[in-house]
């Protein structure tokens, strides 16, 4: 899913360029309605971070992570009785051992700390973006 974290740059530029086209001709069109339910629109989201680690008795192999990244949303102002929104989230490694390296003793690789990631590509760290919400009410 990379790229998908600009799926509203495009619509935000072509709403500013309608709004642009509206203005030049001195008239008030639908676009200059569409563009004030965006330009009044809600955004909001959150950073996080996550630590984990496994730390093995004796010989066994330690292993440790750490996961950084957010979430951004946009709501949309009312506009005839509906609103929408969308969220997407991403998450990147920041910092970790070698989570595919198997332990010699016991051939197992860390259990836990992919839990952080994506735990259908255990090679995948980084770039982890999806869309979390998508709706019109």
């Amino acid at each position: 899913m990379k790229g998908k974290r600009f799926l509203m740059l495009p619509v935000l530029l072509l709403l500013g360029a309608n709004v642009v086209k509206g203005q030049q001709h001195g008239i008030e069109t639908e676009d200059k309605k569409l563009s004030d339910i965006f330009g009044k629109a809600h955004f909001h989201g959150h950073i996080r971070n996550y630590f984990m680690s496994t730390l093995n008795e004796g010989e066994l192999t330690d292993y440790y992570t750490n996961a950084t990244g957010g979430a951004i949303a946009i709501r949309t102002s009312n506009w005839k009785g509906f609103e929408a929104g969308v969220k997407g989230i991403f998450t990147y490694r920041t910092f970790s051992s070698d989570l595919n390296r198997a332990d010699p003793t016991v051939g197992e690789m860390a259990r836990w700390e992919f839990e952080l990631y994506d735990i259908t590509d255990p090679h995948n760290f980084n770039d982890l973006d999806r869309l979390e919400e998508l709706y019109i009410t």
